[in-house]
């Protein structure tokens, strides 16, 4: 894998990561079990203790953890812009809706549940990406293959 393929799948595991912290940030749970509810996932367990130990407050901790993930996310999107076209790193970004659908179902704290209607949804996600980010069918005109040729015809007549 090389760096920039790196960076889209950095973008889409942290971006779906963030999505899951911010939403435990606000979800409530008993505060006698939340601190051993949400230690099953190590991260979740150092947002805990970094804001317990600066801030007094497990909440706030974990939300930063979130937007910290988030911003991140947000870097490695930039890098990954630089060398994919946006049509197509776009399409990829479906993908955390599959990581969040999973995630919200897995996650101690969120613990949502599956249904057929949303997987189906994903399933038409992950079909829809398959088409994006396919090659280019050999019955395509020329004119569409040739994105120079696309430009050209964009360029004000002097």
């Amino acid at each position: 894998m090389n760096f920039n393929n790196f960076a889209l799948f950095i973008t889409i595991v942290l971006g779906s990561l963030s999505q899951l912290i911010l939403k435990s940030a606000f979800t409530p749970v008993d505060v006698q079990t939340a601190p051993q509810a949400d230690c099953n996932i190590w991260l979740i367990c150092f947002a805990q203790q970094l804001a317990t130990s600066m801030f007094g407050d497990v909440r706030l901790g974990i939300l930063i953890v979130g937007l910290i993930s988030y911003t991140a996310a947000t870097g490695f999107w930039i890098l990954a812009l630089r060398h994919f076209d946006l049509g197509k790193a776009y399409a990829f970004l479906g993908f955390t809706y599959i990581l969040v659908y999973l995630g919200s179902v897995l996650w101690p704290t969120l613990s949502e549940t599956i249904t057929w209607p949303k997987t189906i949804g994903v399933g038409l996600i992950v079909f829809g990406i398959y088409l994006i980010s396919g090659k280019t069918p050999p019955h395509t005109p020329e004119w569409l293959r040739n994105r120079s040729a696309l430009s050209d015809t964009n360029r004000c007549q002097e």
